[in-house]
């Protein structure tokens, strides 16, 4: 097994170049939006809309520390088909990614 997990990390390390960075960006960027789109109640449009803002979610987390206080509400005035993503769905997105009790509910 050990022997496996080398030739695997050594295949992932063994690329190079902007062709590499961009496919992990892509990729984490399509991580992101498939975690999004498993919050009860947001919709794909939504998290659409979320990952447009926020790329992927080292840049939502990274928005949340800048933000302090505010970071709950972070989300809220973002607009998806002319409407805002609201206060409750921002602050249940902040939930789900910064809190640290697994039995909060989402």
């Amino acid at each position: 097994q050990g022997d496996m997990l080398s030739r695997a990390g050594h295949s992932l390390s063994s690329r190079a170049g902007p062709e590499a960075s961009f496919d992990n960006e892509r990729t984490r960027k399509r991580l992101f939006l498939a975690q999004l789109a498993m919050i009860p109640r947001l919709s794909v449009a939504a998290a659409k809309t979320i990952v447009a803002t926020y790329p992927t979610l080292d840049h939502l987390l990274a928005a949340y520390a800048l933000a302090g206080t505010r970071a709950p509400g972070l989300l809220a005035d973002l607009k998806h088909a002319e409407r805002r993503l609201g206060p409750a769905l921002s602050a249940r997105v902040h939930a789900l990614f910064t809190g640290t009790d697994p039995a909060t509910p989402i």
